[in-house]
C-alpha cells in the first residue's frame, strides 16, 4: 500500500460501520423525565462531537479551564479576599436573645501547689 493509505488507515481493523443511534420508545412506555433528558444529552454530545473545531478554540477553552483552576485554588488559599462582584446573600440577623458582652479573657485561677 501506499503512504497515503496508511495514513488513513493506521490500523489493521477492517472498517466498522456505526449505524446511527435511533433511541425510541418501549411499546408505547411513557418516558421518564430522566430518561428525556438523557436522550437529550446524548443528542447534544454527539453533535457537538462531530461538529469540527479549531486549535484556537480548543486553546482557548483549555486556557479558559485553567484559570478557573487557578481562581478556584486562590479563593481556597486566600479565603480573605473579597468575594467578586455580583449578587451577594444579605448577611443573617443576629439571634434573639441577650446580646454577648465583649470576649474579656477570664482571670487566671491560682494553682495549688505552685
Amino acid at each position: 500500500g501506499s503512504l497515503s493509505q496508511e495514513v488513513a488507515r493506521p490500523s489493521r481493523l477492517p472498517d466498522i460501520q456505526i449505524p446511527p443511534l435511533h433511541l425510541q420508545r418501549q411499546s408505547g412506555r411513557k418516558m421518564s423525565n430522566l430518561e428525556e433528558a438523557a436522550i437529550g444529552l446524548f443528542c447534544k454530545a454527539t453533535e457537538a462531537l462531530r461538529t469540527p473545531h479549531t486549535v484556537e478554540e480548543d486553546f482557548a477553552c483549555i486556557t479558559a479551564c485553567k484559570m478557573l483552576q487557578m481562581e478556584e485554588g486562590l479563593r481556597l488559599l486566600c479565603p480573605t479576599t473579597p468575594p467578586p462582584p455580583g449578587p451577594t446573600t444579605p448577611p443573617l440577623p443576629p439571634p434573639p436573645g441577650p446580646t454577648p458582652s465583649p470576649a474579656t479573657s477570664p482571670t487566671p485561677e491560682p494553682q495549688p501547689g505552685r
